[in-house]
């Protein structure tokens, strides 16, 4: 339907539910993949999926929270067209074992570090846009806004985790 081959994305918890889907789909759209988690063995992980399905994407292992770490991720590259921001850390559960710190927690990984973030590729993106006259940032929220997650599709050690 369209062709990604001249797009580099970087793609922020690439390693969870949603990114890694992200990940595999656009780089088999032609896209080269930055693949974002807090953890390199996880991001090795879909790098190297994508790798053996024909794809390019490189790790790209860094705190979203972190803003030295995100300065470094950023002078690494050289360019960059796409920001997918996509990561999350909030704690599974329900609101009965939710606490204020969570939603804290949750708010700092999402909101706060998608503008970070973002802030700081804006001179990749402006680059882009010199180049071939587009880039794009895209954030990603909950659907848990509208829905009641299905606990069945977390693990159930996590969720115990939670109660404690």
């Amino acid at each position: 339907m369209f062709d990604l081959k001249k797009k580099t994305i970087l793609i922020t918890g690439a390693t969870g539910h949603l990114g890694s889907c992200l990940a595999y789909g656009l780089a088999d759209l032609g896209a080269t993949i930055y693949v974002n988690s807090r953890s390199e063995k996880k991001c090795n992980k879909i790098v190297n999926r994508i790798l053996e399905r024909g794809g390019k994407a490189f790790s790209a292992p860094f705190d979203v929270t972190c803003e030295k770490s995100i300065a470094r991720f950023s002078a690494s590259i050289t360019e960059l067209d796409v920001v997918v921001n996509n990561a999350y850390a909030g704690n599974g559960g329900d609101f009965i074992s939710s606490r204020a710190n969570s939603y804290l927690d949750s708010y700092k990984n999402s909101v706060v570090a998608a503008a970070e973030v973002t802030r700081q590729l804006v001179p990749h993106l402006k680059k882009a846009v010199e180049k071939q006259n587009d880039a794009s940032v895209i954030n990603i929220s909950s659907m848990y806004a509208y829905v009641s997650p299905d606990q069945r599709i977390y693990r159930k050690d996590h969720l115990d985790n939670q109660e404690q």
